[in-house]
């Protein structure tokens, strides 16, 4: 009878743990292939073509599709080609780059774009240097929202436009020496569709959190 009892108290300790490790929140990694499934599930395909890319990120035509590096001193030449030209951000030395250009159709039936990047480096200095740069693009964020969670550190933002017909999202999230960068537009009534869907799928805050 002991013994049953033992049995009992050690197959009920068991189910407890088991069940705090099945409630425990797993905090995501982000790694290049996991970027890469992300997006793909969005029916995207790779293209060597980045000025179609970059067309769809200025709204100038081009083809949905997504882009990567083919060695460090591509992602390095192509990552700052890319950021430059859409916020002017500083220079910096990635050892892979991988991103995704999306224009979607809104509620008010213009064209709207998101930008996704994947930007590793060697260290963890040089991500924190990015990471910080990246920060500047949001302004004021007074509607933003920033935080911790385990090894990951991240930033989102979303705000109306001045004339307050669209809104623009975006998001920094740093991990050792990863860091992803999102930035979408949407009709101020709409969601930011495909920066959900990516952040869904890597278990990252969207920038339609921003606020919440």
């Amino acid at each position: 009878m002991k013994n049953t009892k033992k049995l009992i108290a050690l197959i009920l300790s068991a189910a407890v743990i088991l069940g705090i490790a099945g409630c425990a929140k797993t905090e995501p990694e982000l790694t290049r292939e996991g970027f890469i499934s992300a997006i793909e599930a969005y029916d995207l395909k790779q293209t060597d073509d980045i000025g179609s890319l970059t067309n769809v990120l200025m709204r100038r035509g081009g083809n949905n599709g997504y882009y990567v590096a083919a060695d460090k001193e591509e992602a390095e030449k192509t990552g700052n080609r890319v950021l430059d030209g859409v916020d002017n951000i500083p220079d910096f030395k990635a050892t892979d780059f991988v991103m995704a250009a999306v224009s979607e159709e809104g509620s008010d039936g213009e064209n709207y774009p998101t930008m996704v990047c994947y930007i590793a480096f060697d260290n963890e200095k040089d991500a924190t240097a990015a990471y910080n740069d990246l920060l500047h693009v949001f302004g004021n964020m007074e509607d933003g929202k920033a935080g911790t969670e385990g090894n990951l550190v991240y930033s989102i933002d979303s705000t109306p436009s001045a004339t307050g017909r669209f809104k623009i999202g975006e998001g920094v999230y740093l991990q050792k020496t990863t860091v992803i960068y999102i930035r979408a537009m949407a009709a101020i009534n709409d969601r930011y569709s495909f920066a959900n869907n990516v952040c869904a799928k890597l278990g990252l805050h969207s920038p339609s959190r921003a606020g919440k």
